[in-house]
């Protein structure tokens, strides 16, 4: 201070309230986190969904590859490339408008904002961002692919021809036991007779 003040120059600090801006922001970053971490949680249960509604929906046309002889490493390539490539083109699709859509947006918001003179805000992001964030929800969407051609994988060949699940199986297996069991005498009928 004194080396400047040997030159002519002054040093004053306003007070530019900076305690209160810290205390007015900090509830909008927490409340932005529980945000993000809620829709990256409803984004992730859309994405299990939606692989789990496809598997089920083309079980029987993998259970007729492979009981056609098709190994099930291309059997399972077979089911889950569709899926890949069209939600793939739905990521990159939906990614881009809804980038253009929010950018729009928070510079309408943002010009309703009072700046000092010569000051402009601006609402530019690096298009990056958005190329991964795109790159992680496509990685999540073959990871959940993945793991539901293995599902398939595992299964039996006739129960998904059939349309059956492990818990149908078993209760037809019970039902066809009782079944059973009610046909075959029982020695004590026979001994009365």
């Amino acid at each position: 201070q004194d080396a400047l003040q040997s030159l002519g120059i002054s040093l004053t600090f306003l007070d530019n309230n900076g305690a209160t801006f810290w205390a007015a922001v900090d509830p909008i970053r927490r409340s932005s986190s529980v945000d993000t971490l809620i829709f990256g949680l409803l984004m992730v249960a859309g994405l299990i969904m939606t692989v789990f509604l496809y598997m089920m929906q083309h079980k029987r046309a993998y259970a007729i590859a492979r009981a056609l002889g098709v190994p099930s490493k291309w059997a399972n390539n077979q089911v889950v490339l569709p899926l890949l490539l069209f939600g793939g083109f739905g990521i990159l699709i939906g990614g881009i408008l809804s980038w253009n859509d929010a950018l729009s947006k928070a510079k309408t918001n943002l010009s309703t904002i009072p700046t000092p003179a010569g000051v402009t805000t601006s609402a530019e992001l690096n298009p990056l961002f958005l190329v991964i964030l795109c790159l992680v929800i496509f990685f999540l969407l073959a990871v959940f692919s993945w793991l539901g051609a293995q599902f398939l994988a595992r299964q039996s060949i006739f129960d998904l021809l059939q349309g059956n699940t492990h818990r149908q199986v078993s209760e037809q297996k019970q039902a066809g036991a009782i079944t059973i069991s009610a046909f075959i005498p029982s020695s004590s009928t026979n001994d009365a007779g």
